[in-house]
């Protein structure tokens, strides 16, 4: 056998060009180049055939966002070519649902983290079951078998309501394009009541008590001395209302002091949880966070 007998083709994927796209999307989506083009293509596994498609892209990042897009129109034509109006199946409004999503989020209207959770239950579990199915056909009852089935898992109420959440906006987008006439009963899910802790005024007194005794001492934990900053963060978080995680990626570029009739600070996280809208403190926050600013100055920071 001569060398150039074995030598790679021309059209063969590139093996450490490879990529998976990422989370929330199938491991069978990846993007890669050729020897045979400066582009970046893009390629699927469905049905057991492999749909290949040229990004007619170098960039990368450019050519991620083109197979998220090839992903979407095939969940869209997947085992139903009829029109959307003629039978649709559950899969090809689960995507038509998401494109509706996506344009919401990019419009700032919708949380970023939307679409990819919901592709998360999507792919793991709602389209293997539900694969097949005419929208119009599904009832209370199969939800209901839907539920008992992934129930197997030990899977937490919170979890269960998730699903049927999702099941509901798909159908409910459904019955607003005339698909279906109505949206069936969800199953009730009993949530159980685990409101999240709080301190009350004796306890938080007492963290703000132990917490000067520890800066005193010079207490170090996990490695870290605690300084007035912590005792700072303490106050700061209880009267601005802001989560540890917003806390986490807040900047100073995030903060508007507001010095009218009232007084306030206006924060704007990067990112949020929830819905990202601005919040509106307790008025001793300006002055924690203008102490805040005096110790980093002070410590050359």
């Amino acid at each position: 056998m001569t060398p150039s007998s074995i030598t790679q083709h021309k059209t063969v994927p590139i093996a450490k060009s490879i990529t998976t796209i990422g989370k929330g999307y199938p491991d069978k989506l990846v993007i890669f180049e050729i020897a045979a083009s400066p582009y970046w293509y893009c390629r699927y596994f469905t049905q057991n055939k492999i749909i290949k498609r040229s990004t007619k892209t170098k960039s990368k990042a450019e050519a991620i966002k083109f197979a998220i897009k090839f992903y979407e129109d095939i969940l869209l034509r997947e085992r139903n070519l009829l029109p959307l109006s003629s039978s649709p199946s559950f899969e090809r409004c689960a995507g038509a649902m998401l494109l509706e999503q996506q344009n919401l989020i990019e419009r700032g209207d919708r949380n970023k983290k939307l679409n990819v959770n919901d592709r998360q239950m999507l792919n793991a579990d709602m389209l293997p079951y539900f694969r097949g199915f005419d929208i119009k056909n599904i009832t209370y009852g199969h939800v209901s078998n839907y539920l008992n089935t992934i129930s197997s898992r030990n899977l937490r109420p919170e979890t269960l309501k998730k699903h049927t959440i999702l099941i509901h906006k798909i159908l409910t987008y459904a019955q607003r394009e005339g698909l279906v006439d109505r949206v069936p009963t969800m199953p009730k899910i009993k949530l159980q009541d685990s409101p999240r802790g709080w301190f009350q005024s004796d306890e938080y007194r007492h963290l703000r008590k132990v917490t000067v005794e520890a800066i005193k001492d010079k207490v170090v934990v996990r490695s870290h001395q605690i300084t007035d900053e912590m005792r700072f963060l303490i106050t700061f978080m209880v009267n601005s209302f802001l989560r540890p995680s917003d806390v986490k990626s807040l900047r100073h570029r995030n903060v508007q002091i507001v010095n009218k009739e009232q007084k306030y600070l206006r924060i704007q996280p990067e990112t949020s949880k929830t819905v990202n809208t601005p919040i509106v403190t307790m008025e001793d926050a300006v002055g924690i966070y203008k102490d805040l600013l005096s110790f980093h100055k002070k410590s050359g920071n």
